[in-house]
């Protein structure tokens, strides 16, 4: 949130997990958790990164248009607004008749308001010289990976979720600029970036899960909404959905990388789709 402030800590305490077990792997590295509601912070903590950058984790509310760092921001309040100035320059015409701005020109102008990190920035949006910035910030074998639900997805279509009469899908849509569908973010961070991106495909999503005490032994909970916010808090894919990775160019590989090793099926599986012992080894300081 805008002021530091947020009643769902479930994503921070995720990142914080992230952190930790980043730390199992790179002991000498600077590795930082930062609180970005907004792509912007992201962005500009990259740029100003001092270090290559290694591994980039993004904790959030996903899908393959979208990482959403602010969701449901001010009651959604905020996005309507949004929407109704969009709309109001639609609507403008120039003297001699015609519209002043085009439905293109007014999605890239969404794409580079809007709090989220919307497919289509980096490809369509962003400036050529803050896009070689964060290119030559990251290491030649750098990694994103996005902790959210769907992000995974090779292609999607802004809007598509929402239905004909709502004024957000009006609004989603200018963001294809003018195609049918548009590559997801995921592929898009891979390929714009030159890094390896992974997230979550599929219809499942991904689940929070956190540690409980049961007498002398500590067993995996899938979070509900009575979850009590502690720390260690992992994000896992669930049943109907898998982990992807696309390289650099934007290819998708045939396993998905995760925490710097490709993961195959048999470890990637569990029961009762909880996050494997190698992943929660990981925050306690042993395994790869």
């Amino acid at each position: 949130m805008p002021h530091g402030v947020d009643h769902d800590d479930s994503y921070e305490l995720a990142a914080k997990t992230v952190a930790r077990s980043l730390k199992t792997l790179y002991p000498d590295d600077d590795i930082s958790v930062v609180q970005c509601w907004q792509k912007e912070i992201l962005i500009d903590k990259l740029i100003q990164s001092p270090l290559p950058i290694r591994e980039v984790h993004v904790c959030c509310h996903g899908d393959a248009g979208r990482l959403s760092l602010a969701i449901d921001y001010d009651n959604k309040e905020w996005l309507l607004r949004r929407v109704k100035l969009m709309d109001r320059l639609a609507d403008r015409t120039l003297e001699g008749g015609g519209r002043m701005f085009d439905d293109v020109a007014i999605g890239k102008a969404s794409i580079e308001k809007e709090l989220a990190l919307c497919a289509g920035y980096f490809s369509s949006v962003i400036r050529p010289w803050e896009l070689l910035k964060l290119q030559v910030k990251h290491r030649h074998d750098a990694r994103w990976m996005l902790w959210g639900c769907y992000a995974g997805g090779e292609t999607t279509t802004h809007g598509s979720s929402f239905g004909d009469a709502d004024p957000r899908r009006r609004y989603m849509q200018r963001m294809n600029l003018g195609a049918p569908s548009v590559e997801g973010i995921a592929k898009e961070i891979a390929r714009t970036l030159k890094v390896t991106c992974t997230a979550a495909t599929g219809h499942g999503g991904t689940d929070m899960w956190h540690v409980e005490k049961e007498g002398k032994r500590v067993k995996l909970v899938r979070n509900t909404p009575e979850t009590h916010g502690v720390e260690p808090h992992w994000m896992w894919s669930v049943a109907r959905s898998h982990w992807v990775t696309y390289d650099r160019s934007g290819t998708l590989l045939s396993e998905p990388i995760i925490y710097g090793k490709a993961r195959s099926r048999v470890e990637l599986t569990t029961t009762h789709e909880q996050p494997p012992a190698w992943l929660t080894d990981l925050y306690y300081g042993k395994g790869r």
